[in-house]
């Protein structure tokens, strides 16, 4: 019978965690689309403001698996069921024979759990909230290293070294800043060592004056030692998984953020189709000019140029001259300060 229980038991679970699985992908999948439609519906020149590719790529690393962001707050929900359950029966049982395990057992657990929650939002100042620049940097730097459109030009021009150099300021960044992280997750581990080593010396000190003292059979004494064991673990994992489901939750925050974001409203341009329409447009700045957010410098200043249908237009300057600005206003991608 009990093989029987066992085995429905685990079939069941085995079933539920497999559809369980199938709809935590299915959610992260529509909130992955929300993201790219929010990006896609932006206006262009707000969207490649660093701020915001900062937080976009803050939104994505949210949606970005099991561990994080809607996800893994939805996992840690599933789990923390589990450990409540455990944490009830062995407490009930615990308690029938030394309510002050119980008391030691928790003290020791909450005194962890301030620490994980400390460590928790530590970590997310300054490490998740400090990666954004360096994630997209790495993500650039794949591209054009990884990329064979790009391996011509890196022959050409002999940009090995220098990629190379680039790559590892980079990962000099990115350790720098998980090594903090870990500081802060080490703290938390020595806190929790101590913790643990006195609460199981107060565990074994009380079964112990039990067995000598109250008649303890040896054969409770393992018992009790063995739900002290259930007890303390399953506490543990829920204060761990309430302190990842905090982190989880503040990781959704970036994404909802984000999502929140106003979208301007750019306005209509003028009626072109019918000058469309005869496949001939001509193109004129009269003193344009156009200074980035937050840039004290104009990037184009008394702009003024006109070129005729059919013509061919050849802009050259160097890096930084305003090429790429040029381009991006003509084609109203963004619009002229001035």
């Amino acid at each position: 019978i009990t093989t029987a229980i066992e085995i429905v038991c685990i079939g069941g679970n085995t079933i539920i965690n497999n559809r369980l699985w199938f709809y935590f992908m299915k959610v992260r999948m529509h909130m992955i689309t929300e993201r790219i439609d929010k990006g896609l519906s932006m206006d262009y020149q707000t969207l490649e403001q660093p701020h915001m590719l900062d937080m976009f790529q803050k939104a994505n690393q949210s949606t970005g698996g099991n561990n994080n962001g809607v996800e893994g707050m939805m996992h840690n929900m599933f789990w923390l069921g589990s450990h409540v359950v455990t944490m009830a029966v062995s407490a009930v049982a615990i308690i029938g024979l030394d309510w002050r395990l119980i008391i030691a057992l928790t003290v020791a657990m909450l005194t962890n759990f301030g620490s994980y929650l400390w460590s928790v939002k530590d970590d997310k100042v300054h490490f998740w909230d400090a990666m954004p620049a360096t994630w997209r940097k790495t993500n650039y730097m794949e591209r054009c290293t990884q990329d064979f459109d790009f391996a011509k030009d890196i022959r050409l021009f002999s940009m090995k070294n220098w990629l190379l150099k680039r790559q590892r300021e980079i990962f000099d960044d990115h350790e720098k800043k998980y090594a903090r992280s870990r500081n802060f997750w080490l703290r938390h581990h020595m806190i929790y060592t101590c913790t643990s080593l006195l609460s199981g010396a107060v565990m074994y000190g009380i079964l112990v004056t039990e067995v000598l003292h109250e008649g303890l059979s040896i054969a409770d004494f393992t018992l009790f030692l063995g739900l002290c064991g259930a007890f303390s673990a399953a506490l543990s994992n829920f204060y761990a998984g309430v302190g990842n489901l905090q982190q989880c939750s503040l990781q959704t925050d970036d994404f909802r953020t984000f999502m929140d974001w106003p979208i301007e409203e750019t306005g209509e341009f003028e009626n072109l189709s019918e000058v469309i329409k005869s496949g001939k447009l001509d193109f004129e700045f009269r003193n344009v000019g156009f200074k980035y957010e937050g840039a004290e410098q104009y990037a184009l200043k008394n702009l003024n140029l006109s070129f005729p249908a059919g013509q061919r237009l050849a802009v050259v300057g160097l890096n930084g001259a305003g090429k790429t600005t040029f381009i991006k206003l003509l084609l109203r991608l963004y619009d002229v300060t001035e």
